[in-house]
C-alpha cells in the first residue's frame, strides 16, 4: 500500500497522477483510513468502514497521527474531485465515497490539521523493476522521482498492457525535480 505524497499539498499530489493511479489511491486512502480510525478505536463513531490492513507498517503508523488523518482525508477528498473532473467510472466508488465521509467525521473528532503533516512515510521501492528511492531523505522529492521513473519504464514495457494516460492536458516527465 502507498500513498504518493509528492507534495505537501494533497491536492497537488492527486492532481499529478495518472488515471489509473487516481482510482488505486482512492481506494487505498480509504483503506488506510479506515485501519487508522479501527486502530485508534473510533470506529465505532461512524457508519461503514473497510476492514483494517497492512496493520503495524510505517504508512499505517503514521496516519495514526492526528495530522496525517487530516491530511489523508483531504488527499481522498482531492481524488474524489479527480475522479469526477476526469469523469473516471464515478459509479464504481460509491462505497468508497462513502467511507472517506465517515472518515472526514472521524478527522473532525480527532482535530487534526492537514497542513502540519509532517513525517511522510517514504515507501518508493518497487522490485520487479528495480526501482528503489528510499534513501531519499524528502519523501515528496523521493515519490516524484519514483513515478515518474515508473512511468517511464510502463511507456516502453511491453508487459504493460495500460500505459499511464491523463484524461487531461498534462505530461508528468519533467516536473520530477521541480517543488
Amino acid at each position: 500500500m502507498q500513498i504518493f505524497a509528492t507534495n505537501a499539498n494533497p491536492a497537488e499530489c492527486a492532481h499529478i497522477l495518472d488515471d489509473a493511479r487516481v482510482r488505486k489511491m482512492l481506494t487505498e486512502t480509504a483503506q488506510l483510513l479506515s485501519t487508522a480510525a479501527r486502530a485508534l478505536g473510533l470506529d465505532d463513531s461512524v457508519g461503514d468502514l473497510y476492514k483494517s490492513v497492512n496493520q503495524g507498517r510505517a504508512l499505517w503508523t503514521w496516519a495514526m497521527q492526528p495530522d496525517a488523518f487530516a491530511w489523508l482525508c483531504q488527499h481522498g477528498l482531492a481524488l474524489e474531485t479527480e475522479l469526477d473532473r476526469r469523469e473516471l467510472s464515478v459509479g464504481k466508488f460509491i462505497r468508497t465515497r462513502d467511507v472517506l465521509a465517515n472518515c472526514r467525521h472521524i478527522s473532525g473528532l480527532l482535530g487534526g490539521d492537514y497542513t502540519l503533516a509532517t513525517g511522510f512515510v517514504n515507501a518508493t521501492r518497487q522490485q520487479r523493476d528495480n526501482v528503489d528511492f528510499r534513501y531519499i531523505a524528502d519523501p515528496h522529492l523521493a515519490y516524484r522521482l519514483y513515478l515518474t521513473t515508473r512511468w517511464e519504464i510502463q511507456q516502453r514495457d511491453p508487459r504493460v498492457h495500460l500505459r499511464p494516460r491523463w484524461a487531461f492536458p498534462a505530461s508528468p516527465p519533467g516536473w520530477a525535480l521541480s517543488n
